[in-house]
């Protein structure tokens, strides 16, 4: 028990349920959100304080995930309940505005020879995986003027003893 999170819910009553749902990019993500948190804060056991809210989660070419969350009492409403008719709700709601959620689509190319499908012709010779080595001088003077300075930052053995953090650390 000590090894995990434990979390205590008997203190505070109220509880917060968040969800997940998409929207195509041809619909209005503003208009989304409002009829989404309005949606929730009409169902039966969702608290007016705080109160729904939603933001967008993730953007694509498609159209957006929008993150909805609302709030509950748990000494008097199932949070798994409430969440669960919260998302059917909000996907009811916004279907009825015209809203959709993303379509999955998939796109099929039949190709019969290479020279059909228009790909490019890519060399064989392999691409520089080097370390890349365009910082190394920046870094060089940096460590130039805390070597004249007060102790080289960049210097975790430095930094590390007792005697090189009180240096640098007095005026």
């Amino acid at each position: 028990m000590f090894k995990s999170v434990l979390l205590n819910y008997s203190r505070n009553p109220k509880r917060r349920f968040d969800f997940e749902t998409t929207v195509d990019a041809r619909s209005s993500w503003h208009s989304a959100m409002d009829i989404g948190t309005a949606s929730i804060a009409a169902i039966d056991g969702v608290l007016a304080e705080p109160p729904p809210s939603a933001l967008i989660r993730s953007l694509s070419n498609d159209g957006a995930t929008l993150q909805f969350t609302g709030w509950i009492d748990q000494t008097r409403n199932d949070l798994g309940k409430t969440r669960s008719e919260a998302m059917r709700h909000v996907r009811k709601t916004l279907a009825q505005a015209g809203i959709v959620a993303l379509e999955s689509v998939s796109k099929v190319v039949l190709v019969r020879t290479e020279v059909d499908a228009g790909h490019a012709h890519e060399p064989e010779t392999a691409r520089d995986t080097s370390v890349d080595r365009t910082l190394d001088a920046q870094v060089g003077d940096a460590r130039h003027r805390e070597d004249a300075g007060n102790g080289d930052l960049l210097n975790h053995a430095q930094a590390q003893r007792p005697d090189a953090r009180r240096q640098t650390q007095s005026p």
